[in-house]
C-alpha cells in the first residue's frame, strides 16, 4: 500500500435462492465493519459499518410454444426486486451520517434468455434516499453473455 494506510474489515453476508415451479425466490443480507476508517484522514466520509439487503421474486412466462427453432432453450423472466442499503450505518463517534447513503431502490423488469448464455435484461428503478431530495428513476438495458 503505497500511502501506509492501514485498516481491516470484516464482512458478513447471508444468502438464500428457492425456486418453486415457474418461480424464483432470492435475498441477500450483508454486513460490514472497517475498522481505523481514521487513517483514511478527514477529507474521506467512510462509514464504520455497512449494512444491506434484498429481496427479489420473479416469474417464468415464456410458454413452451413459443421455444422452436433458434429460440429452443429461450426464456422469458418477469422480476420484481427490493434492494435497502445504508454505507453509513455506522460512523465515527465524531462524524456527521450522511443520510443520502442511506438508501432504498425498488427494481422492475425482464430478462430474456435467447439462450442459456445470451441474456436481454432491461428494468425500471424508483430510488429514495432518507432526505427529502428525490432521486431520479432509472431505466437500465444491458446486454450479457458468457463464453
Amino acid at each position: 500500500n503505497p500511502d501506509n494506510t492501514r485498516g481491516s474489515v470484516q464482512m458478513y453476508a447471508a444468502d438464500f435462492e428457492y425456486t418453486i415451479g415457474i418461480l424464483d425466490l432470492r435475498g441477500v443480507a450483508v454486513w460490514a465493519r472497517i475498522d481505523d476508517t481514521e487513517e483514511l484522514g478527514a477529507a474521506t466520509q467512510v462509514g464504520t459499518e455497512i449494512l444491506g439487503w434484498y429481496l427479489e421474486a420473479a416469474v417464468h412466462v415464456l410458454p413452451d410454444s413459443a421455444r422452436t427453432g433458434l429460440l429452443e432453450s429461450a426464456d422469458l423472466v418477469l422480476f420484481v426486486r427490493y434492494d435497502d442499503f445504508n454505507t453509513h450505518f455506522r460512523v465515527r463517534h465524531n462524524e456527521q451520517r450522511d443520510r443520502t447513503v442511506n438508501r432504498s431502490e425498488v427494481t422492475a423488469g425482464f430478462t430474456f434468455f435467447f439462450a442459456p448464455n445470451l441474456a436481454l435484461k432491461a428494468d425500471y428503478q424508483v430510488r429514495a434516499d432518507k432526505t427529502s431530495s428525490k432521486l431520479d428513476d432509472l431505466f437500465n438495458v444491458g446486454l450479457g453473455w458468457e463464453l
